[in-house]
């Protein structure tokens, strides 16, 4: 009932605030019920009328009060918005008609004159509607889109049949493009497409040759631009529930005349009911207030019981309450009168009376209700003098106007929704565009500043011109290379000393395996005791090994040292307390050897803070790294080590 795209609702009951869904699907776009709401249309309130509310048959559900069994709208709904379903055993389907049309056949109907012929009418459409063909069941009606030729190779389709959606429409001129199992070779060259959710805009290319062919043939029939609907399936419920077959909308117009007509002669009745009841409510408070100012009536100092007995006997009216049986309210009464209480029926009935407020007894409020009850006494002679037809067309006059400022109010909704969304698309574009002019440009020879590493981190905004990407490319070499200028990765650093020497200058290999830690002795090395070291093989010419470094060189073989005359070397870590220094083996602790070599002399390197990972340049091209104790015991045995033990 929200929905107001061309081919669903001519008069759309609720507003649709959110996507309800559009011609481009017909309505299957819309979105999810977390997402919409609605509301009662302006107009709405017009075409049930709110003086026949209580004229409506209520269920109850549960105790509860819900919805009517029908409502009675002013004019015949199913003809505004049109049906369509399939029930048991039954379908039916009813065209959408204009509510003007209807309106003024309703006149016609009132004043006693002949009802003309409706033409199916959707709102929006801005094709053609005609009558092709007549039959006892029912008439036919061809709606043709719209189609017009621009040159002698394009056509331009400005609207499509209704219920002819925007997305399939683009389908079926993809495969008149592409061809199909029916359409062998492709009809159409190219098609462009400028529709938006409310209206239709296709622009068609073609040979000279197809253009020929197609206007043979038809442009609506070639390219389907046509559909028919037909009254003959008209099936609806009449007043008593009952399935009933209608031929032509002015059959159920007719219908309805008779039936909202029985119903404005129950709202006219009911309406003098009402003021009746408000014109003796509001004598009875005048004429009560001036009993009491004029003392005829005494309020202070006396029981409630008497005042209300005083009042039943002055012919004052009791307001009507929840029904009894009128036996059973007798009898309470009667009871209660007699033992000198109060009925709370009764003394609700007059409350009206009982709980005027003191201001109410002053001059001008006096004046004040005799004004009202005026003003109640000439509106109940009008309404009285005034026939059933006479408030019929009444309400259609008002819902014309309301038609139309309705009408008027949903254009200019839309046409503002369409420029907040080009100023929307606009602004979304201004924004790059002035980053881009506004960035200013490198001069040549200038050396780049370098960036901190935050804003490397920082999202630069798009730009679509290729110049201004590779000049940001540049400045990032150019800050690469600033950052590599600063350490020299050629060179080792000035105060960089090996490790350890053995034998007079063979150095220690990396790709050495690190022995255990329970093979290792601590030893003295100038005066301090420190862990043993390995002793290293003599380097050799040899292949490139794992990780890109060159093998280690293998010396001949020599005989086994002992663990007691191993030397490990140790870097300086935080984490291990025996690392504060270079560990190398003492002279006198190759004793046990069963070559009986001299032991090799070890130098010890003077410590060197360890460099910071930002600061490190890269490794030469034979490299000497220290483990820690912690660290060699957390590397598994077939990963690439540091040391290699000797050879047996």
């Amino acid at each position: 009932m929200a929905n107001d795209f061309v081919g669903s609702n001519n008069v759309n009951l609720l507003v649709p605030s959110g996507q309800f869904g559009t011609r481009l699907r017909g309505g299957k776009d819309a979105a999810h019920s977390r997402y919409i709401f609605t509301r009662l249309s302006s107009v709405t309130r017009f075409i049930f009328h709110k003086d026949d509310d209580t004229l409506l048959d209520y269920l109850n559900e549960d105790g509860q009060s819900i919805e009517p069994t029908w409502y009675v709208p002013i004019i015949p709904m199913v003809l505004v918005n049109g049906s369509e379903g399939i029930g048991t055993g039954w379908s039916s389907f009813v065209p959408n008609y204009n509510p003007r049309d209807i309106i003024a056949n309703l006149r016609r109907l009132i004043n006693g004159e002949q009802m003309e012929p409706m033409l199916p009418w959707y709102k929006g459409f801005q094709g053609l509607t005609e009558r092709t063909s007549s039959r006892e069941a029912g008439v036919t009606y061809t709606l043709s889109g719209i189609i017009e030729e621009v040159d002698s190779t394009t056509l331009r389709i400005t609207e499509l049949p209704v219920r002819r959606w925007t997305q399939d429409y683009k389908e079926f001129l993809e495969s008149l493009l592409t061809g199909t199992e029916k359409i062998k070779e492709p009809f159409i060259k190219d098609y462009r497409q400028y529709s938006d959710d409310r209206t239709v805009n296709f622009e068609v290319y073609l040979s000279d040759e197809n253009m020929k062919a197609a206007k043979e043939e038809g442009l609506l029939k070639k390219f389907k631009l046509t559909s028919t609907i037909s009254t003959s399936n008209m099936h609806l419920f009449d007043a008593n529930g009952i399935i009933k077959k209608y031929d032509d909308p002015e059959q159920i117009v007719e219908e309805f005349y008779h039936l909202r007509l029985v119903y404005y002669e129950k709202r006219k009745a009911a309406l003098l009911g009402m003021l009746g009841a408000d014109l003796v409510k509001l004598d009875n408070r005048v004429k009560f207030i001036l009993g009491v100012v004029n003392g005829e009536i005494k309020v202070f100092k006396r029981k409630i019981a008497e005042l209300l007995q005083e009042l039943q006997q002055r012919g004052f009216s009791p307001l009507p309450s929840k029904p009894k049986a009128p036996e059973a309210a007798a009898g309470e009464e009667e009871e209660d009168v007699e033992e000198g209480q109060v009925s709370t029926d009764l003394r609700k009935a007059y409350a009206y009376l009982l709980s005027i407020p003191v201001e109410s007894f002053t001059l001008e409020m006096v004046e004040k209700l005799l004004t009202q009850k005026a003003k109640l006494e000439g509106e109940m002679e009008e309404l009285s003098a005034t026939p059933v037809k006479s408030l019929w067309l009444r309400d259609l006059d008002a819902l014309d106007v309301a038609l139309d400022a309705f009408e008027k109010d949903r254009e200019e909704e839309l046409e503002l929704a369409k420029l907040r969304q080009k100023k929307g698309g606009a602004a979304r574009h201004v924004p790059a565009k002035a980053v881009a002019q506004a960035k200013p440009k490198k001069k040549a020879g200038e050396a780049a500043a370098p960036k901190p590493r935050a804003a490397a981190a920082t999202k630069k905004a798009p730009s679509k011109r290729a110049p201004a990407k590779e000049e940001e490319e540049d400045e990032e070499i150019l800050d690469l290379k600033e950052r590599l200028a600063r350490y020299d990765i050629n060179s080792p650093p000035e105060d960089y000393v090996p490790v350890a020497t053995v034998n007079g200058g063979d150095r220690m290999e990396e790709d050495d395996e690190a022995p255990d830690d329970e093979d290792f002795d601590a030893e003295e090395v100038n005066g301090k005791k420190k862990p043993a070291t390995k002793k290293p093989a003599a380097a050799q010419a040899g292949p490139v090994g794992r990780r890109g470094r060159p093998a280690a060189a293998k010396k001949p073989a020599q005989p086994k040292a002992s663990p007691e005359k191993k030397v490990r070397k140790i870097r300086p870590s935080p984490f291990n307390k025996k690392s504060g220094s270079i560990l190398g083996r003492a002279g006198a602790a190759g004793a046990g050897s069963s070559s009986g070599e001299s032991s090799p002399e070890v130098v010890a390197a003077p410590e060197r803070p360890r460099p910071q990972r930002a600061n490190r340049a890269p490794a030469p091209a034979r490299t000497y790294l220290v483990l820690s104790d912690s660290e060699s015991e957390d590397l598994p045995e077939e990963d690439d080590s540091d040391f290699n033990e000797d050879d047996d």
